[in-house]
């Protein structure tokens, strides 16, 4: 059963593209400063469109949480869909490789670790499968329709935390070094690659993530601990048939 019925699932599904696609905009001609600028736009974005739509019953709210988040999940920002019994919870990776002025300036070696920061970061995010759908978001500065091959012509590229994880595992020769952007592309090649309007629409109908008690949300984010941009929307379906 779906987590919300079609018409909100659509209208949640839309409300995705435009904010992906309003804050790319905003990216390419110098607006967004970064990764986490662009993020926290977008999850403000995606807020506006869905509480713009004035649904009865549909709210969305967007704030941050305090503590370790990023540094304990490698995630950059947490989307809750939830009815009036049941949730969904999403964690993504924001990535802005910025392919058309810089070279190999994406990903870092970590002091800590002496291995590649993002690769830490799929590692960790590995243990919240269970109740958390994951995903790696390409945010792309080129004007729409000049960025380069395999990258989407309007929105930012995702692939599933699953697919980035087992390049880095087993396309990877040395997963120790920082990620390049060779790497990168051929990653995108050998990948899926989604826009986050069609996971978000995956999550909602139940072919991603785990549906959980709506009760055990704050819990889950206590636990994440890190500042992290959160986006919770919520629709009151007990009078629909999903």
């Amino acid at each position: 059963m779906n987590l919300f019925c079609h018409t909100i699932i659509d209208l949640i599904k839309k409300s995705a593209y435009w904010a992906d696609r309003s804050i790319r905009s905003e990216l390419s001609i110098g607006l967004i400063a970064d990764e986490n600028d662009y993020t926290s736009n977008f999850t403000a974005e995606f807020r506006r469109q869905i509480n713009a739509k004035a649904i009865s019953g549909l709210t969305a709210i967007s704030y941050k949480v305090n503590g370790s988040i990023e540094r304990k999940t490698g995630a950059d920002a947490c989307i809750i869909l939830s009815n009036h019994s049941e949730a969904k919870m999403c964690l993504f990776e924001a990535k802005l490789p910025r392919l058309s002025t810089k070279v190999n300036a994406w990903d870092s070696i970590q002091k800590s670790t002496s291995q590649s920061h993002f690769s830490s970061q799929l590692q960790r995010q590995k243990r919240y499968k269970s109740c958390f759908a994951i995903w790696e978001m390409f945010y792309c500065d080129n004007e729409f329709k000049k960025q380069p091959a395999p990258f989407l012509d309007f929105v930012s590229s995702c692939i599933t935390h699953d697919e980035a994880f087992n390049y880095d595992d087993l396309s990877r020769s040395n997963r120790y070094a920082a990620w390049t952007d060779s790497e990168l592309i051929d990653m995108h090649d050998k990948s899926t690659i989604y826009q986050v309007d069609d996971l978000i629409e995956s999550v909602c109908m139940c072919n991603m993530g785990t549906r959980i008690n709506v009760h055990r949300v704050n819990g889950l984010l206590s636990e994440l601990e890190r500042t992290v941009d959160v986006l919770s929307i919520s629709y009151d379906d007990s009078n629909e048939n999903s």
